[in-house]
């Protein structure tokens, strides 16, 4: 399996280098030449892994079709780490919740940084640590965050050989909880650095350096991307107080903002006979304000995040200048 950039760069890759290089050299995202093709056949087979063996051997399997120059065994080791109970506290890692007819809410927020992210990131984590063994390289991960993303990539990362993350998030800008999850962190592999700014300054620090290719190339800076897919629609914040309010009411079910809108917009799109998931995007402890304005009560927050902003914080505060960030890494890396 090759990749190549969305932009048209000429080259082709292996998926262990383009997991280390993140952006291709033209700022493009890496795309397979090909998608694998999965008939009726297929597709049984991959439901029995998943009833029989679990979440993490159905990872393996589906990976495995876009990641072949690395050891089975060693992929799917790293799939039983990523994906298990301790980390997902529950053996489904995304358990179906049904709520109407075909529509069913589909957990995707049981993770450390309880947001959808975490899926993507535990395993990012588990496949940077070892290629970079295997390599006897380091990383350093530079990304932007208004919240979920940096918090994902700073779990799946703290602790982890030869990876380094620099986060930046806009000062002041994040919600207290956010902003504990991620500054509360005290592993020394991980630096978070508070932008005088907005997001969008974060954003084009980070695409700054990126487009310096000495600079990444000296460094070793990597990048992590989240990028969704989903069905078109609209919701405002009435809709989103009114849906949290319906869904709680009805099925005694707390759900963030997010998780409203994609739930408002699903009900516009079903059809008679036809199963509509709605991927959860975080549990609603992370919007708290929101939920005490449609509920009037705080949501439950896992024991293990309680009493989260009253940890000492290891962060530091710059202004929104490429330069600066870049002696910081130089500093640091």
């Amino acid at each position: 399996m090759r990749y190549l950039s969305t932009r048209g760069h000429p080259g082709r890759k292996r998926f262990s280098e383009i997991l280390l290089e993140g952006l291709a050299p033209d700022g493009g995202l890496y795309l397979p030449e090909h998608y694998p093709q999965i008939d009726r056949a297929a597709l049984g087979r991959l439901r029995a892994v998943w009833r029989e063996q679990g979440y993490a051997e159905l990872a393996f399997a589906l990976l495995s079709l876009y990641i072949d120059d690395i050891p089975s065994p060693d992929l799917r080791a790293m799939c039983g780490r990523a994906y298990n109970r301790a980390v997902f506290g529950t053996e489904a890692i995304v358990p179906l919740k049904p709520l109407e007819g075909g529509l069913s809410l589909q957990a995707l927020s049981n993770g450390p940084t309880l947001a959808f992210k975490d899926m993507a990131m535990q395993m990012l984590g588990q496949l940077f640590e070892y290629e970079l063994g295997r390599r006897s390289q380091v990383l350093n991960i530079l990304g932007a965050t208004s919240g979920d993303t940096g918090s994902a990539a700073e779990y799946a990362m703290k602790g982890k050989k030869g990876v380094k993350v620099f986060m930046l998030s806009p000062h002041n800008r994040m919600s207290p909880f956010q902003q504990a999850q991620m500054f509360s962190l005290q592993d020394a592999n991980i630096h978070n650095i508070a932008i005088e700014g907005v997001f969008d300054d974060c954003q084009d620090i980070v695409k700054a350096v990126s487009n310096d290719l000495d600079f990444k190339a000296h460094w070793h800076i990597g990048t992590v991307n989240s990028i969704n897919w989903a069905v078109s629609g609209s919701s405002t914040h009435a809709n989103r107080l009114d849906t949290i309010r319906d869904t709680h009411q009805r099925f005694g079910l707390m759900i963030d903002t997010h998780t409203a809108d994609g739930l408002r917009v699903a009900r516009q799109w079903t059809a008679t006979g036809v199963p509509m998931l709605v991927l959860e995007t975080a549990l609603p402890a992370k919007f708290a304000q929101t939920l005490v304005e449609a509920l009037g009560c705080e949501p439950d927050r896992p024991a293990a995040l309680q009493g989260i902003e009253s940890l000492p914080k290891r962060y530091t505060v710059l202004p929104a200048d490429v330069a600066r960030v870049k002696a910081y890494i130089e500093a640091h890396a």
